[in-house]
């Protein structure tokens, strides 16, 4: 089971619309492995979900999910629900989540945050009343928290705000903590913009998540290991690249290092080969190979050893071209 990827007041039943990024579906292993009964439930079941509290959820009720598909027809249901709930999660709250339609919940979320607290002081200051942003504030850095661990590159969290709304309390908010993701240190981030780079300022204990090796100086070092994978493989120009990814989040329990994954990266986006899904596997394949290969005493391979490793089965692939490549499970 897994920690909720929203929050749960995450509300978008007012909104008439829902963002579809056609690029990463067409690119997924859903839409190239569905057929076309499979690919109108996964969509159905995508926009259902925008308009369920929390947004980007569902309940995880086969009956109210054929309702939902077919008018209660439990059988068809059945024939399309592999399919068409490839890349859900199930999650402690007994809910569905899609990491990519939570993603785009989370962007819609803080902007209608955002809004609510522009109106909120804009009135205020009209009517010479009192605001209590405090509230709003909390919610936005909750939300700003959830999508760091989704997507950190998230165009949200670039976003300068308008004059007079805030981007959220530097310090941790009171409140639950609890429904952040596995892996992801309660605390407060900011993102500094202007430059063309951006850096994540976290407060948690660095000493947890040790396979930070090869991001870079400064505060990188201090990322959750998948979070820190993530921002490497964007740098290196996977731009599919997400910490949440299932097999990224096992690449780096398996003992997987930031610095052997980036340099795996850095040599797919050469060859033509840069999607997070083949990049991972690579990485995951080439670590097992090291972790299996016979070793003269016996014995575990130290990190280090697996590190070395992955860098140099890494540079064995220069100039080698695959001709089937995995697909990103965006959806």
């Amino acid at each position: 089971m897994n920690t909720p990827l929203v929050p749960a007041n995450v509300d978008l039943t007012d909104f008439d619309w829902m963002p579809f990024d056609f690029q990463r579906l067409f690119g997924s292993d859903t839409w190239a492995l569905s057929n076309d009964a499979e690919k109108v439930a996964a969509i159905t079941l995508w926009g259902k979900s925008w308009y369920q509290r929390p947004a980007g959820s569902l309940p995880s009720d086969d009956r109210i999910l054929a309702s939902a598909q077919f008018s209660g027809a439990m059988g068809r249901w059945k024939r399309v629900k592999e399919m068409a709930l490839r890349g859900w999660r199930l999650c402690d709250d007994g809910r569905y989540y899609h990491p990519v339609v939570c993603e785009k919940a989370l962007e819609a979320w803080l902007e209608k945050l955002s809004q609510r607290l522009s109106s909120g002081a804009g009135n205020a200051k009209r009517w010479g009343i009192d605001f209590d942003a405090s509230p709003i504030e909390a919610d936005i850095a909750d939300a700003r928290r959830f999508l760091v661990a989704l997507n950190p590159q998230s165009r949200a969290l670039m976003k300068r705000r308008s004059s007079g709304v805030p981007s959220g309390p530097k310090k941790p908010p009171t409140g639950n903590a609890g429904g952040i993701p596995p892996g992801f240190p309660s605390g407060s981030q900011e993102t500094r913009t202007g430059t063309g780079t951006e850096t994540f300022h976290f407060v948690g204990n660095s000493s947890e998540n040790p396979n930070t090796e090869g991001v870079g100086e400064g505060s990188s070092a201090h990322l959750p290991a998948n979070v820190a994978a993530a921002i490497a493989m964007r740098k290196a120009g996977v731009h599919d690249a997400h910490p949440q990814f299932e097999p990224l989040l096992q690449f780096i329990a398996e003992g997987g290092r930031v610095e052997a994954i980036a340099a795996i990266a850095a040599q797919a986006v050469k060859n033509g080969k840069g999607r997070m899904a083949y990049v991972v596997s690579t990485a995951r394949g080439q670590l097992q190979d090291a972790q299996l290969a016979p070793r003269i005493g016996g014995g575990k391979p130290s990190q280090a050893e697996l590190g070395q490793s992955n860098r140099d089965i890494a540079a064995a692939w220069s100039g080698v071209v695959i001709d089937s490549e995995d697909f990103h499970a965006a959806h």
